[in-house]
């Protein structure tokens, strides 16, 4: 019985003998490290415009003017930009949106700063007046936040999706 357990984990502990290379490791580690940025960042974008859209009290202006703040603090562009260079990997998202996944990057950050004044003012009635909107842009970021970023499925129409958000949340 003994040997038998023991010939059991020695058979289990074996590699297949195909060893998977280092780049792709490497290539597979830095998509899941961009994937989980890009998500994440998506989802407290879309949390903030949530509340947003739902605000019917200056109290609720200071809890979402405190995701503004944790939003804006941390480095949102830092993966984007060590993962999307031309001299990084094109693996990871295609090339054909990468421009525009940083320019969605960029227009968050702007649109989030430029909210922040109103948030900053207490402004219940200017935040109320762009309710809809903040609800549009939510649900084009709940359609946006799936894996396609990543697999390269349907990528025209997340194309014109980011084209849309973004110009959604330009400031002009």
């Amino acid at each position: 019985m003994l040997l038998i357990f023991m010939l059991m984990i020695l058979t289990s502990c074996q590699s297949s003998g195909e060893e998977v290379p280092v780049q792709d490791k490497s290539t597979r580690v830095v998509q899941d490290i961009f994937k989980h940025h890009y998500s994440v960042s998506l989802h407290q974008f879309g949390m903030i415009m949530k509340k947003l859209g739902s605000a019917q009290t200056v109290e609720d202006l200071f809890y979402a003017n405190g995701m503004v703040d944790g939003y804006l603090t941390s480095s949102s562009l830092f993966v984007p930009g060590m993962t999307l260079n031309e001299s990084g990997l094109n693996q990871i998202v295609d090339p054909s949106i990468r421009e525009d996944v940083l320019t969605l990057f960029k227009n968050k950050k702007a649109y989030l700063q430029d909210l922040k004044r109103l948030l900053d003012k207490k402004d219940l009635s200017g935040i109320q007046e762009r309710k809809d909107k903040f609800n549009d842009i939510y649900k084009l970021e709940r359609q946006l936040n799936d894996d396609r970023i990543v697999t390269g499925k349907d990528n025209e129409k997340y194309k014109e999706q980011l084209a849309q958000l973004s110009e959604m949340i330009r400031v002009k």
